[in-house]
């Protein structure tokens, strides 16, 4: 499967018997409902049941006449993955009395499912950020300036170096590294861009919307 390939299309070659797409869609989107269905039932008599919730949910998705008749391709597509989660684990916690479906008034049924996005929403968001910078590091896999915009930002972000210090380290003007972290930054957004349409982000304003939302959730939770 290419970059440029959406998960619309990563889903109609699954469902088409492409064992490889499948494979892809299931990296793609495992980690985030996999730390959803955790968070739900983790410590609970479900919590040996994670790892076939996460399946269900991918099953749903690929199956002939599942879950995807009633997506939207315009739309994004984690708020529907999420949804399918939810039904999945209803399924899961009424089927054979194993488990009982919890009873809740609204106030805390609201919080719950508030918890429980979160760890989703995290999740994915890291995941869409790691694939982004491996992107932008293959996108600057020729050297010169795009390798050293790479350079800084894992500078700035995974050493915590300021702007400041990094210039002292290589003995450059502060303005200059300046202007190379803003077009890093730039490279940056153009990448997670390409990641977050390909994974059904959406387009126009939906797309700019969803790669925002990205970063505000890992900016919230200290990501």
């Amino acid at each position: 499967m290419t970059t440029r390939e959406t998960s619309w299309t990563l889903i109609a070659a699954a469902r088409e018997g492409d064992a490889a797409a499948s494979q892809r869609f299931a990296t793609d989107y495992a980690p985030a409902l996999r730390a959803w269905f955790r968070a739900r039932w983790g410590r609970k008599p479900l919590a040996n049941e994670i790892e076939d919730g996460v399946q269900e949910v991918l099953i749903d998705c690929l199956r002939e006449r599942g879950a995807l008749e009633r997506s939207d391709p315009e739309r994004p597509f984690r708020p529907f993955l999420l949804g399918v989660a939810r039904v999945v684990a209803l399924r899961f916690e009424r089927r054979d009395g194993r488990a009982e479906a919890v009873l809740l008034g609204d106030e805390e049924h609201e919080a719950r499912e508030t918890r429980l996005s979160v760890a989703f929403d995290r999740a994915f968001a890291e995941e869409v950020m790691r694939e982004a910078t491996e992107l932008q590091r293959a996108q600057a896999a020729g050297g010169g300036v795009r390798q050293r915009r790479v350079e800084l930002l894992e500078l700035r972000f995974q050493r915590g170096l300021s702007i400041l210090e990094i210039a002292r380290l290589w003995n450059e003007e502060p303005a200059r590294v300046h202007h190379l972290y803003a077009d890093a930054r730039a490279d940056f957004r153009g990448a997670l861009r390409e990641v977050v349409r390909r994974r059904g982000g959406g387009a126009g304003r939906d797309l700019e919307a969803e790669c925002d939302w990205m970063l505000e959730v890992l900016r919230r939770s200290g990501g």
